[in-house]
């Protein structure tokens, strides 16, 4: 994603969270300056004014300066399309399969192609404030169907490999294209002791309020026998996202705990019905 891209995704976001000064603005008064620089010029060369060529070049140069966007849009068709919330979604998965997505698997040392059915991608959107991550970067926009597209988002991406599966997570920021935060783990399937869902509720304080909001998430957890986990948030579902960014964490359970099994007990044949599928609820029952 190339500079000009960034800087069109930061005006997508920044449009409707605060009050700026817009393009057409700058091209309105560019004009005004451009008339009275033109007019300045003819009132001298008529007399009227005596030698305001000078300031006549300024102002004209001034009204050049401020219309240069539009001039420039006149050339570069593509970038005079304002984007929406299709667009963005475009951008958004296109930079997670080409960098993130490749960006974890350099870092995991995965080598070989992985099948769409064997890589599980888990995007959930950030509108609380996060270490390392700037405020002014946290953004969300109203779009259709009372639906949101978030500026900053949490990447969990898990591989299910032959002998293992490997873990990547990452806080990505649209605004300039970084990704950063990057955490990899590996876990073979012979020390795995549990893979569970869980349904809890959770506090947020999000980024444009002092309240707390309570909230239902999804919680995805892979043990380890040492005592280590995976675990993030795979759904946030009161986030109201505009677009299926994240896989289905149902059926990443029911993979792993039937790899588990072939492992462990080879030559025996598992199908889905095979595999117990229990989702734990931790949510505080309301009287």
């Amino acid at each position: 994603m190339n500079k000009e891209m960034c800087n069109r995704l930061y005006d997508f976001f920044n449009d409707s969270e605060e009050t700026v000064v817009k393009p057409v603005d700058f091209v309105k008064t560019g004009y005004g300056f451009l008339f009275l620089g033109v007019l300045i010029f003819y009132l001298s060369y008529i007399g009227y004014l005596d030698g305001w060529y000078l300031l006549s070049a300024a102002v004209f140069i001034i009204g050049l300066l401020l219309i240069r966007k539009k001039i420039t849009s006149l050339f570069y068709f593509e970038n005079a399309e304002a984007l929406d919330e299709d667009t963005f979604s475009e951008i958004f998965l296109n930079c997670l399969n080409s960098e993130i997505l490749q960006k974890a698997k350099h870092l995991l040392n995965i080598r070989k192609e992985i099948k769409n059915e064997n890589c599980y991608i888990f995007c959930v959107p950030v509108f609380e404030s996060l270490p390392g991550v700037e405020k002014e970067t946290i953004k969300r926009k109203l779009v259709k169907n009372d639906t949101y597209i978030y500026s900053v988002w949490k990447i969990n991406i898990i591989f299910i490999e032959e002998s293992f599966i490997g873990y990547f997570s990452c806080i990505y920021n649209t605004f300039e294209n970084k990704y950063f935060n990057n955490v990899t783990t590996e876990f073979y399937y012979s020390d795995i002791t549990s893979v569970k869902i869980e349904y809890a509720n959770k506090d947020f304080k999000y980024i444009n309020t002092e309240d707390i909001t309570t909230e239902q998430i999804s919680l995805l957890t892979v043990s380890n026998i040492s005592g280590d986990k995976i675990e993030f948030v795979s759904e946030r579902p009161e986030s109201n996202v505009f677009s299926a960014f994240s896989g289905n964490s149902e059926q990443l359970v029911r993979d792993l705990r039937k790899k588990i099994r072939e492992k462990r007990f080879p030559g025996d044949k598992f199908s889905d019905k095979d595999i117990d599928f229990e989702v734990e609820d931790t949510r505080k029952k309301q009287e």
